[in-house]
């Protein structure tokens, strides 16, 4: 049994699991793709009643001409990043098996 010094921060776990996928989507979609998946779940959940601070600023990256701001985010390591993967809006762009296995292998 893990002493408590031992256990992981289980909010660092899952930023990195968050990190992993939003790069492998970068490795396997281009950025164009990326941003239209981005701005249509982001529309679908607001037509369903579902908001917040981090689609606001996922939408307005998403639409931005800089294809470089949102590729920072993604990529990232900055509070605001791993803040703003909590509510990543690609979701469903990588195949469940390939984000179970992410999952399996950064929690350890």
């Amino acid at each position: 049994m893990k002493t408590s010094a031992e256990k992981v921060n289980p909010h660092l776990v899952l930023d990195a699991i968050k990190h992993k996928i939003a790069c492998e989507v970068l490795a396997r979609f281009t950025i164009a793709e990326i941003k239209e998946r981005s701005l249509s779940n982001i529309r679908r959940w607001r037509a369903n009643g579902t908001s917040g601070q981090a689609y606001d600023a996922w939408e307005r990256l998403a639409m931005d001409p800089d294809d470089g701001k949102m590729i920072a985010v993604m990529e990232g390591t900055s509070d605001y990043s791993n803040q703003l993967r909590q509510s990543p809006p690609f979701v469903g762009m990588l195949d469940k098996e390939l984000v179970r296995k992410i999952n399996e292998e950064v929690s350890g």
